[in-house]
């Protein structure tokens, strides 16, 4: 029962509806929050709007002094769009969905296939050696 205030701060909900008109009525009740309902799935993620991959990568880069160009983010979802046109470089796994692929500068192997792994290793073979 979202309409009761939760006993402790949350920065994500993230609960499993499978009827959207549920997630509609909970993005009614909660008007500063954005959801964005993960591909394929009946999750759906709840969070204050502007809060997202992205902008934690970003705070995360200003406190160690990085900056946005030397940042390179993976993804597959949605949910990973903004963080990937934004990074310095952006890689989609070759199971991505189509916008999270168009975001993408480049693309690698499957998350099955341990794509991640695999382009790290081409892109810096001297740290695995």
């Amino acid at each position: 029962d979202f309409t009761v205030p939760l006993h402790a701060p949350a920065y994500k909900i993230t609960p499993k509806l499978t009827d959207p008109a549920d997630a509609e009525r909970l993005r009614a009740l909660h008007p500063a929050c954005e959801a964005v309902r993960f591909t394929g799935e009946d999750w759906y993620r709840f969070v204050a709007k502007g809060c997202g991959k992205w902008s934690a990568l970003q705070t995360l880069a200003e406190y160690f002094g990085i900056l946005p160009a030397d940042i390179a983010a993976f993804g597959d979802d949605v949910l990973d769009d903004e963080m990937l046109q934004n990074a310095g470089l952006g890689v989609a796994v070759a199971n991505a969905f189509p916008s999270t692929a168009a975001a993408a500068d480049c693309h690698c192997e499957s998350n099955d296939e341990d794509g991640v792994a695999r382009f790290l290793r081409r892109a810096l073979p001297k740290y695995f050696a």
